[in-house]
């Protein structure tokens, strides 16, 4: 079920996951796009992201704890005998935040002291480098 973004709209998927994090989520995305169902084959989605496969496991892992894929279904046996790999409900940004309230730091007011800990960033699910500020030095030519 995909939902609108109704708060902040400078917030995206990316700026939740690390790269390669975002990478296996946009995969997942668009292969699960018709049946709402991402089907996970390990050795094939490493071969086509061009990842190894323990960096694939870890991912989908990670993508599970950080609530972006929901599992539908645990690997095991088809009747027929053949194997049947686990299934994902793989969330939209729009999704996640529904169900994840309060972790978008972009859809809240922004207070920057509160941002004063890394501690603090990360329960709002920013990364490090998110927290670190970029000014453009007085002698840059435009």
């Amino acid at each position: 079920m995909e939902t609108k973004n109704t708060g902040n709209s400078r917030c995206f998927t990316r700026r939740h996951l690390k790269p390669t994090q975002y990478l296996l989520w946009d995969y997942a995305k668009a292969i699960s796009q018709k049946t709402g169902v991402f089907r996970l084959n390990g050795p094939r989605v490493a071969e086509e992201l061009v990842l190894n496969r323990k960096t694939v496991d870890t991912n989908v892992k990670k993508l599970v704890e950080k609530g972006w894929f929901v599992k539908v279904k645990e690997y095991g046996r088809k009747p027929d005998g053949t194997f049947e790999g686990r299934q994902f409900e793989v969330l939209s940004h729009g999704d996640w935040i529904v169900r994840h309230p309060g972790k978008c730091p972009l859809l809240q007011p922004i207070d920057h002291a509160q941002f004063s800990t890394m501690d603090h960033a990360q329960k709002l699910g920013m990364d490090h480098a998110q927290k670190r500020s970029f000014t453009m030095p007085k002698n840059w030519a435009i």
